[in-house]
């Protein structure tokens, strides 16, 4: 290699590139450069879109009402037709 100053780098996929500047090289000389490459930096984006039901959040309001249908389709075990009162929210 000619005699001069250098700028030596070191760069592989998946690792942080380093490079030592200021190398002076002078007749008959070797020299041994050590490097130590840090594992790069890994970028990931997670992007998620979503367009199911929208919820109405400006009224506070819970309303329902239970049929017929689904009083005799409720599991009770022996409770007391008189708690199905509780199941519907009063305004």
């Amino acid at each position: 290699m000619p005699v001069g100053p250098y700028t030596v780098s070191a760069a592989h996929d998946g690792f942080e590139t380093q490079q030592q500047t200021g190398i002076t090289l002078t007749v008959g000389q070797s020299l041994q450069l050590n490097f130590v490459l840090g594992l790069a930096t890994v970028q990931q984006q997670v992007v998620v879109v979503d367009s199911g039901e929208t919820v109405n959040i400006t009224t506070q309001q819970t309303a329902g009402l239970i049929d017929e249908r689904q009083v005799k389709e409720l599991p009770l075990n022996g409770r007391s037709y008189d708690e199905l009162l509780t199941l519907n929210p009063r305004l």
